[in-house]
């Protein structure tokens, strides 16, 4: 996107937007799209997924197979929602660009091994008529299992992103490590009231609930101050009274951001292209 050079809006005037940038596919030579995981596994059988598909038409069919390198860790559970055939994804002349979905389980081991990365192997078509595919290997599927019957503690997500002085949100998930024996409540708080406040405040574990994500949105507060952009937390706080003796004064990971100052950045931006970019 090009600036406008002769608004009479000296403000705008050389002021660049920023430009976008796209990829076109190039759907003319063999390959394959294989999308990241949705997320972990972990030992309670909690699922993730991810979708392949064809980068051209093929001229004949193509059949990829599926295995995971570690049974113990994750088994695929099924493909395009059916849990017969899991070891194969198929793709015709007429299906090639459509994704397709593999799921994949989390196993429990009973041990105490720490979480354990495995993959889901992605084999290539050896048989097929299509030359252009025939021996072309997708690229593997990495996954993480975690280890439920380590030491208690919190999966804490990285946060989305920054927020703004605009209101501007960003959001992350925490969850317990293992199963609680009695209700578990972590407390969210900010470290700078100016800048950011979180919602909601008090999460609630149970032994029902405990493996799954609770989600905390931050929202930025404007400050009225062109100071710059500002580095807060959001503090998780433990629970101080809960009867699981194993939770109790467990302190989870705290959760650092920024609170953008859309209003300096601005003032640098124009200062920026009256003094540098408009004197060059």
């Amino acid at each position: 996107m090009l600036q406008d050079n002769t608004t009479t809006d000296l403000d705008y005037r050389f002021l660049d937007p920023p430009d976008v940038s796209l990829r076109n596919l190039d759907l003319a030579s063999g390959g394959y799209y294989v999308s990241a995981v949705s997320g972990d596994t972990d030992e309670s059988g909690v699922e993730a997924n991810f979708t392949v598909r064809l980068r051209s038409a093929p001229t004949a069919g193509v059949t990829l197979t599926l295995a995971s390198t570690d049974l113990g860790e994750g088994t695929i559970l099924s493909v395009n929602g059916s849990t017969s055939n899991t070891d194969r994804v198929s793709f015709t002349t007429s299906n090639w660009n459509s994704a397709q979905s593999v799921v994949v389980k989390g196993v429990g081991d009973n041990l105490s091994d720490g979480d354990q990365s495995y993959a889901i192997r992605i084999g290539s078509d050896n048989t097929t008529a299509d030359l252009r595919y025939r021996n072309l290997e997708p690229a593997d599927v990495r996954v993480e299992n975690l280890d439920l019957t380590a030491s208690p503690g919190f999966f804490v997500s990285a946060v989305s992103g920054d927020t703004s002085e605009d209101n501007g949100t960003a959001s992350f998930s925490v969850r317990l490590r293992s199963e609680p024996t009695a209700n578990v409540t972590v407390s969210a708080v900010s470290s700078d009231l100016g800048e950011g406040r979180v919602s909601p405040n008090n999460l609630s574990f149970t032994s029902s609930n405990w493996k799954s994500w609770q989600l905390l949105t931050v929202t930025g507060q404007p400050d009225n101050l062109s100071d710059g952009d500002q580095s807060y937390a959001i503090r998780l706080l433990q629970d101080n009274t809960t009867v699981d003796l194993d939770y109790r004064f467990l302190d989870p990971p705290d959760v650092s951001l920024r609170n953008l100052d859309l209003a300096w950045r601005l003032l640098c931006e124009r200062s920026f292209w009256r003094h540098g970019r408009v004197r060059s």
